[in-house]
């Protein structure tokens, strides 16, 4: 019998223009298997512009930050971009604290926030 993550993350597996869904938690005890899911859902979209939605967030720790920030990193390298689009009240308090307010886009589209390039 398998129990069921707390979290999960929903690539739109047909719409690449889809934003990709992150529900439940970003913590550390979710963060490898969260890590995985999000990088497949991002390697999908390779040199496309993604949306990640983060309002179906329930917790999120440094941990949790950690994969956003890495998800822009390789977006970057491989010529994309990562949107965070409707942060949950635990993931915008989280991005405040850390002065990261500036990575939550405007609208729900990945290009009105694009990642910056980042050296290899």
């Amino acid at each position: 019998m398998t129990s069921q993550a707390p979290w999960a993350v929903s690539p739109e597996e047909i719409d690449l223009e889809a934003p990709i869904r992150i529900e439940g938690e970003m913590t550390i005890y979710s963060a490898s298997a969260c890590n995985t899911r999000l990088m497949a859902a991002l390697l999908r979209r390779s040199g496309r512009p993604a949306a990640i939605d983060l309002s179906r967030v329930t917790e999120i720790d440094t941990a949790g930050l950690q994969i956003l920030l890495m998800a822009r990193r390789v977006a970057a390298v491989r010529g994309g971009s990562v949107a965070l689009i409707d942060p949950s009240p635990p993931a915008r308090e989280l991005l405040e604290l850390c002065g990261l307010q500036g990575l939550i886009a405007e609208s729900g589209r990945a290009e009105s926030h694009p990642t910056p390039a980042v050296a290899a």
